[in-house]
């Protein structure tokens, strides 16, 4: 398998971040990283479509978009995770196979990137926060490396923009 994860400052930033791990944290990012998976976007999809119709296609195309590209580089890169990589490495999150991108922080980059412009200050700070910890606890649970999170995150940059100016393209024709 040919792998480009080995890279000295993938590795040695993911070993610091193992460095930091304690119960507390533990707990925090077993518990946490649920806000990252799939079945978030549901209540955020039916609020958009019940209050803000306008927005709901845009939010969808960059699901869309984010997860046909998160998979697509997974299956052609397939990456190993750091369970894999590793030898005598346990994660917390036991997960094995194709690391790159991080699908969860492409998601929670989507969400955080879709609100930052439709929402006050106070809770810019509290998605710029949720999108920060799922990426760090992809990394602090050892389901994957610091370039997979880097990835993930502009990714999910890049969907939403990409699905904003392809819908605002669409309505103005």
């Amino acid at each position: 398998m040919h792998t480009f994860e080995g890279f000295k400052w993938n590795v040695s930033l993911f070993w610091e971040i193992q460095k930091i791990k304690n119960p507390y944290l533990d707990w925090f990012f077993t518990h946490f990283y649920l806000l990252g998976k799939g079945w978030i976007l549901i209540p955020i999809a039916v609020y958009l479509f019940l209050k803000k119709r306008n927005d709901f296609s845009i939010f969808l195309l960059a699901v869309v978009i984010e997860t046909l590209t998160v998979q697509g580089l997974k299956h052609l890169l397939n990456q190993p995770r750091p369970g894999s990589f590793f030898n005598n490495f346990q994660p917390l999150e036991p997960v094995y196979h194709y690391s790159f991108p991080s699908g969860d922080t492409a998601m929670a980059f989507v969400i955080a990137t879709f609100f930052w412009k439709r929402v006050n200050l106070p809770l810019k700070v509290i998605i710029a926060a949720y999108a920060l910890f799922i990426a760090l606890g992809r990394i602090y649970l050892g389901a994957h490396f610091p370039l997979d999170v880097v990835a993930g995150a502009l990714i999910g940059i890049t969907s939403t923009f990409l699905a904003e100016r392809i819908i605002k393209r669409w309505k103005e024709n």
